[in-house]
């Protein structure tokens, strides 16, 4: 059976961002993430910017299980860099192995839309 990563689009408000929280299931069952997780947003084959667990990413507990929710957020500066409407994706992954966890369409929209 071929595992394939879950994807889900996301919007994010240029200039004003609000945080994307993730929640970390293997099996139904809630899993940490692992320490050395980041968030990769890409435009037209160049990476706008990259987050990582303490810079701009923040790990908590959920459902007594430590560390399976990430909370992401971008700063105002790094929601400008992404166009506006469905022309970026985002990656969530993590380094070691090289995995990608979460992956889907990254939709830029004016904070006032």
């Amino acid at each position: 059976m071929l595992n394939e990563t879950p994807s889900k689009p996301l919007a994010i408000y240029r200039g004003k961002p609000r945080p994307f929280v993730m929640r970390h299931k293997v099996d139904g069952a809630y899993q940490a993430f692992p320490a050395g997780l980041s968030f990769r947003a890409v435009a037209k084959g160049q990476e706008l910017f990259v987050l990582t667990v303490g810079q701009g990413i923040t790990l908590a507990a959920h459902a007594s299980v430590a560390d399976s929710m990430a909370v992401i957020m971008p700063t105002p500066a790094q929601s400008q860099l992404v166009p506006k409407g469905s022309f970026a994706t985002y990656e969530i992954f993590h380094s070691t192995p090289p995995v990608v966890l979460f992956s889907g369409t990254l939709t830029g929209e004016d904070a006032g839309s």
